[in-house]
């Protein structure tokens, strides 16, 4: 009932042109959080500056049920979801994150395989299960020491050499010391993308944030 007022409000509004209302937002982990969502607020604040944003973070399938229960209008999500409508926004890559001197190091890709049986630092971040996921598929059942939500904390433990890890490289920053990334082969891709309930039903202030996102798509 909120959501549709608002978007009622944001309807008159739009007659006068986009000069109020208030859009909230569901963003998980870095990857939407760090890497895409500061450059869209950003632009968006910039053509709309009445329009104030809320955003609010947490895993990727809290985001989902958000916008199922109408928390939020707009989530940022990992495609494909068919339970919405979606732009996509951005592609991914699955990497091994390891010590600096670790023997997997020297090589330019890691098989997801070699992983078996390796002191692991596991992620329960959004892109843990799917982590999980493709592990299993490849039959590596690494030794999980620890399991920890927060990227900086894996980091900071793959760092002192206590284990290997996998991420989602738009988590990670560019560099970390002591710290290498090696993609997975096979090449395991993630699409993120921008979600919601109907692309039909947008306020102004969605629609116009949704119509900047796919302008501004950057892989």
């Amino acid at each position: 009932m909120l959501s549709a007022a608002e978007a009622i409000r944001q309807e008159v509004q739009a007659e006068k042109g986009l000069k109020a209302g208030l859009l909230r937002i569901g963003s998980f982990g870095p990857s939407s959080s760090l890497r895409l969502l500061p450059q869209l607020l950003r632009a968006f604040a910039l053509r709309h500056p009445g329009v104030e944003m809320r955003v609010e973070e947490e895993a990727d399938g809290v985001i989902a049920q958000w916008l199922v229960d109408r928390r939020v209008e707009l989530g940022f999500v990992t495609l494909p979801e068919a339970r919405f409508d979606t732009v996509h926004l951005a592609s991914d890559e699955y990497v091994a994150v390891l010590p600096e001197h670790h023997p997997l190091a020297a090589q330019e890709a890691v098989r997801p395989r070699q992983l078996h049986r390796q002191r692991y630092i596991a992620t329960s971040a959004g892109c843990g299960d799917e982590i999980a996921a493709l592990l299993a598929r490849a039959g590596a059942e690494p030794v999980e020491l620890f399991r920890l939500p927060q990227v900086l904390s894996v980091l900071g433990l793959v760092q002192q050499g206590l284990g290997v890890s996998v991420s989602v490289r738009l988590a990670l920053p560019d560099v970390w010391p002591g710290v290498v990334y090696r993609p997975l082969r096979p090449a395991a891709a993630r699409h993120v993308g921008l979600a919601m309930l109907d692309q039909g039903a947008l306020s102004p202030g969605a629609r116009a944030f949704v119509e900047m996102a796919r302008a501004q798509s950057i892989m």
